[in-house]
């Protein structure tokens, strides 16, 4: 049926009984007007696409109560697309299905954790992707498109993460993880391009919160802290056989970073098959390295004498594949396969904080040493990190920080240290922690000041040697002339 169609018809036809009943233009040829018996009316354009498929798409609903689209709004869009499917091959339709199918953030979320997660990146880092994707993006931008996210969307969740933190009501900012949400939400961007989800990164761009490079490394008072630690935890008594099983294998992974020097995850992802006890050595596989390559370790008698000591105390001989530190409980247990263990967030806090107790006690100055002896007397037993703090603040006492900010990833660059203050080189440093890059180990170099310090001190003690100020005792020999 067609008429030329007016603002009165339009708004004047009545609602079929069933069905619905499409009224065409005679001004713009297969524009129409339809209208459905519960009396729902909207504007149409009937069109064949480049393959000679028909197709119907429906430009709007009418106008009404000022919500939808006037009859010369809708004519004129009519036009205009007859147009651009004529001359352009142009889909209207194809374009909105197009837009309903496309990928979400959370499609996003999805196929990067399926797809790179805990298959590219260490037990930790995919535990923080984790947590980001779960506690930020997702429930800001679940069901949002991909190709729909803005700079401006990155850098107004930038900006509240900086100021306001992630916790719930707020609290205080976070600048650092908000430049690791950045990083993480540039990863993902990058591979939705790959995947053609979206032509270009909103990431790009953004300007990212200053940091400032942590370094932390073991004084001698707070190695002998640790270390006394562990040993105690190596002889405690009274705690479960489960217990004592896995704080026993804590230490163990404790004691193997200071001696390699080696990261948390590629120690507690050894295999026996990885170490050769003749040679001295351990061969790790690239898939646990972070530089992904193979990366072989010499080992100090002290280390291949602590990994003896655990083959030694297994109930039967490890095979290759097994892992060193397993995941779970009793020796001698069989009917579950053996993991590695991939975590010691709650053993590492245990250690840490008896290790700042013991590190107070051993404070020659500072008020300490006065109040965990003082404590251990009234309480009759050792006391917690906890008992100590509150007795400090009771007291009024300002405690050393000790061992609180110590993270075990530190214990890596303590041991670059302690190569350092042996005088070797910054290549034989970075060949020993596995570094690809010379700038990786460059942030060591700072620490040569010390042995360099000490150095020139015994120098200078040899050339000042006078019975008077004037007075230099000569060099040897003229070969060692400058």
């Amino acid at each position: 049926m067609a008429q030329k169609l007016t603002a009165d018809f339009v708004k004047s036809i009545a609602s079929p009984t069933v069905g619905n009943k499409i009224f065409y233009d005679t001004e713009v040829r297969e524009f129409g007007l339809r209208v459905t018996a519960n009396g729902a009316k909207s504007f149409i354009l009937n069109y064949r696409t480049q393959s000679g498929r028909e197709r119907r798409y429906t430009i709007g609903r009418v106008s009404a109560s000022g919500i939808g689209i006037s009859l010369a709004e809708a004519r004129t869009s009519a036009a205009r697309l007859k147009v651009r499917i004529r001359e352009q091959g142009f889909d209207p339709l194809q374009v909105l299905e197009d837009e309903r199918s496309a990928p979400t953030i959370a499609d996003l979320c999805k196929r990067f954790l399926a797809e790179h997660v805990g298959k590219r990146n260490a037990a930790t880092t995919s535990a923080e992707y984790m947590a980001a994707i779960e506690r930020v993006i997702l429930p800001r931008w679940r069901s949002r498109k991909v190709a729909e996210i803005e700079f401006s969307d990155i850098d107004r969740l930038h900006c509240e993460i900086t100021e306001r933190g992630t916790r719930k009501g707020g609290g205080r900012g976070a600048p650092y993880q908000a430049n690791r949400t950045v990083a993480l939400l540039s990863k993902m961007f990058s591979l939705a391009i790959r995947w053609k989800w979206r032509a270009d990164n909103p990431v790009r761009g953004i300007e990212r919160n200053a940091e400032t490079k942590r370094r932390r490394y073991l004084t001698h008072e707070e190695l002998a802290a640790l270390l006394r630690t562990l040993d105690e935890r190596d002889a405690a008594v009274g705690s479960s056989v489960l217990k004592r099983r896995r704080e026993h294998t804590a230490n163990q992974i404790v004691r193997l970073l200071l001696l390699t020097g080696a990261r948390s995850g590629e120690t507690m992802a050894m295999r026996w098959g990885e170490i050769n006890f003749k040679k001295g050595l351990w061969t790790k596989p690239s898939a646990h390295t972070k530089q992904k390559e193979e990366h072989e370790v010499p080992l100090s008698a002290p280390a291949l004498l602590l990994l003896k000591n655990i083959r030694d105390q297994l109930p039967k001989t490890p095979k290759a594949e097994d892992p060193v530190f397993p995941s779970y409980g009793l020796e001698g247990t069989t009917t579950r396969k053996l993991t590695p263990q991939t975590t010691m967030k709650k053993s590492w806090s245990s250690i840490r904080q008896r290790a700042t107790v013991l590190f107070l006690e051993s404070e020659a100055e500072g008020e300490g040493a006065a109040l965990v002896s003082h404590l251990r007397k009234s309480l009759k037993r050792e006391p917690t990190l906890a008992e100590v703090n509150g007795a400090a603040e009771f007291a009024g006492i300002q405690l050393a920080k000790g061992l609180r900010d110590l993270r075990i990833h530190d214990l890596r660059h303590s041991y670059a240290s302690f190569l350092v203050s042996e005088g070797l080189s910054l290549p034989t440093i970075g060949a020993l922690l596995g570094h690809t890059q010379q700038a990786t180990t460059a942030r060591y170099a700072h620490l040569f000041d010390d042995p360099l310090r000490k150095a020139t001190e015994r120098v200078g003690q040899i050339v000042s040697v006078s019975t008077g100020p004037d007075t230099v005792v000569p060099l040897r020999s003229a070969e060692h002339a400058v």
